[in-house]
């Protein structure tokens, strides 16, 4: 067997004698056994478990880099608004760290303002959570096996394989999440070596400046640290070792949040509150409006029966965690055991834990087996899911919950579905060994009660019908991977419908880029014309896509606030509280005041009140009625909003509807308007929306 294996075990846990272990030749029932498409590849490459690991991680990036190359779709609207962020690089922005701009400004210094240069970085994190799970499991745990389903699972899963090509803030932060869990295991496996230390403080730093949801891990870290401890599994040192990381990388990451935050009056925790339910205007206290949409939308995220898998799986770790050695119900029953001096050497027990002078210390109450690191590897496991989870899907009754709010618990998540997968493979396995008779000597079934590679009880309890469930699972996990990644082939061949096709709502935003150029080009003074709408995300596509990449602005007419209320508007403009001028596209930092003052001497004077508005502000060039401007929607405009006849002299032109087309499929539908003479009225924000 393959010294990246470990031995397989008998009856009582013993080692198995070589002549005894089961054969791994072209003809064992290893390689006969059904189980599925993942069951049979890893079958055959259970040989060169690393090799079979990089390929599949190799291969996954090279078609996420082609789709990404090829332009296949256009920019998540998050995505845009992330570029617009890293053109004006900051401490910390309106609804999230500044981690995920500082990415994609270095990127695109590489690849220039594209869709690869916006997402290389996503390309990369993806790659580093499946490098970081696979050393996990088969590196520090001496699980190859289980890396490598884990790697199948992940890969087949939309949320993995989405955040393998968007640049959203989930994909950093699943991987300095999953980083950290992996640190957190070596902090316990292998005491003496100081990586696992900077490595958690590196992953809690950065993790925090990606998405404030990673200061959660702090939790897992000491709820984990902490039961260990009562367990007497923890190494000397290594608690306080982990609550100085814990706290290095919360200082590094919180500072420079907090820092901004101050001078722009906390905006940040007002948008989470607000997100959250927490603030004045929130809902009831309790509803079902939002809970069937928040499962439904895990489910799809996961594919159905991976969830079922992590959550049978998950429950089953529950009770093996309890179940262990000192775990919570022995540890009702049963007194601290301690090490004696009776003849036979043998434990004896001390009621309340107390212990003669003569006594040996205390030692740890578990065997010094494999058996341990088990038990550590379920118990984290656990605490990495299933208080995330669940906390999410109680809150789904108060408030919504966005899809992918959940998604760092599914960094171990993906392993407990890989372990339910596992076990019934091994059950299956076992089956037709015991059939071949070539298990543990001929025709020796496995003792009752032994355990196996798979947590939560012995391999012959798996389902009598994993195998074909396990095949099942497989081809339709297959069919939608083969689906997602080929999606852009596979609507070419099969147009579907707007509302069943998820890809339309990323598509057409360049061609709409290109459609609002010639528009510019048509109207009187194409170069002082300004773009702007009413929501942030079709305001950051336009920046992105209209050539030549303007600033555009984001003007509220009723809508939540954004992170272009903190930036200055056409006027010049900045907010009551302060702003930050951009690096480019000559935006400057003018005072309100300052505007006003100057206005009412042009007024004393009988000038134009506009006339240092014009003068002054991004787009003033002195021309008559100031600039013109195109007014963009997501959707088409049955009549303009009222607000625009107040801003422009001239707000009659008709509003127009924009088929977009994306490499000859069909893209959405937007309206746009153009607007003449700019008046230099712009709606306040309300900060009355977080």
């Amino acid at each position: 067997m393959p010294k990246a294996f470990p031995p397989p075990s008998g009856p009582g846990g013993q080692r198995v004698p070589p002549a005894q272990r089961p054969q791994q030749g072209r003809n064992s029932g290893l390689r006969s056994a059904p189980g599925g498409l993942c069951s049979g590849m890893l079958a055959a490459v259970e040989e060169h478990p690393h090799r079979a690991a990089l390929a599949i991680m190799l291969s996954f990036a090279l078609v996420r880099l082609w789709i990404a190359a090829s332009g296949q779709i256009d920019l998540a609207q998050d995505e845009a608004q992330y570029w617009d962020w890293s053109r004006r690089l900051q401490l910390s922005y309106y609804s999230k760290g500044p981690l995920i701009a500082w990415i994609i400004a270095a990127w695109t210094a590489v690849f220039g303002n594209s869709e690869l240069g916006v997402r290389f970085g996503a390309l990369l994190g993806n790659l580093g959570v499946q490098g970081l799970l696979y050393f996990w499991l088969a590196a520090l745990l001496r699980r190859p096996r289980l890396g490598l389903i884990t790697l199948c699972l992940a890969n087949t899963t939309p949320l993995f394989i989405v955040s393998g090509v968007l640049m959203t803030t989930d994909n950093p932060l699943l991987l300095c999440w999953t980083g950290g869990l992996v640190c957190l295991t070596a902090l316990t496996e292998r005491p003496r070596v100081f990586w696992p230390f900077l490595g958690l403080a590196a992953a809690m730093g950065f993790g925090i400046l990606a998405k404030y949801t990673m200061l959660a891990f702090g939790g897992v870290a000491l709820l984990y640290a902490w039961r260990l401890h009562r367990r007497r599994m923890l190494p000397p040192g290594q608690g306080r070792n982990l609550l100085l990381a814990l706290g290095l990388g919360t200082a590094l990451g919180c500072a420079p949040i907090l820092a901004w935050n101050l001078q722009n009056d906390f905006v940040s925790f007002r948008h989470v509150a607000g997100l959250a339910g927490l603030s004045s205007q929130s809902a009831a206290a309790v509803t079902w409006k939002y809970f069937p949409e928040y499962l439904a939308s895990q489910a799809g995220l996961l594919l159905p029966w991976w969830l079922a898998f992590m959550l049978w799986q998950g429950w089953k770790l529950i009770v093996a965690c309890m179940d262990f050695p000192g775990g919570l119900q022995n540890a009702a029953a049963k007194p601290p055991r301690t090490r004696g001096t009776s003849p036979a050497g043998g434990w004896i027990l001390h009621a309340g834990g107390t212990h003669a002078p003569a006594l040996p210390e205390r030692e740890p109450v578990h065997p010094p087996d494999a058996s341990a690191a088990g038990y550590r590897l379920h118990l984290l496991l656990c605490l990495g899911f299933w208080p995330l989870w669940l906390f999410f899907l109680l809150w789904s009754f108060h408030t919504r919950i966005y899809p992918n709010w959940s998604a760092m618990s599914y960094a171990a998540g993906m392993v407990i579905a890989a372990l339910g997968v596992e076990r019934v493979w091994l059950a299956t396995r076992r089956k037709y060994e015991e059939r071949a008779g070539n298990a543990f000597g001929k025709s020796t079934p496995r003792a009752a009660g032994s355990s196996s590679p798979a947590a939560g009880g012995t391999v012959a309890q798996g389902p009598a019908n994993g195998a074909k469930a396990l095949r099942v699972c497989a081809a339709l996990s297959l069919a939608v991977c083969l689906g997602i990644h080929g999606q852009h082939i596979l609507t070419s061949l099969i147009p579907l419908p707007d509302a069943i096709n998820p890809t339309v709502r990323l598509k057409g935003w360049s061609e709409l880029g290109k459609k609002l150029d010639e528009v510019r080009r048509s109207m009187p003074n194409p170069e002082a014309v300004f773009f702007f709408s009413n929501s942030y995300d079709v305001t950051a596509a336009l920046a992105f896509y209209v050539p030549g990449n303007p600033v555009a602005y984001c003007a509220d007419f009723g809508r939540r606030a954004s992170q272009y209320d903190l930036w200055p508007d056409p006027n010049g403009d900045a907010p009551a509280f302060g702003a930050f001028p951009a690096r480019d596209g000559g935006l400057t930092d003018r005072n309100s005041a300052l505007f006003a003052q100057q206005a009412a001497a042009n007024r004393a004077e009988g000038d134009d009140p506009l006339w240092f508005a014009r003068h002054n502000a991004p787009f003033g060039l002195g021309l008559p009625g100031g600039p013109d401007a195109i007014f963009v929607t997501r959707k088409p405009m049955g009549r303009p909003p009222a607000q625009l006849f107040a801003m422009f002299r001239d707000a009659s032109a008709p509003p127009v509807t924009f088929q977009s087309v994306h490499q000859g499929q069909r893209g959405r539908e937007f309206g746009y308007v153009p607007l003449y003479g700019f008046t230099g009225e712009w709606p306040k924000p309300r900060w009355n929306k977080y």
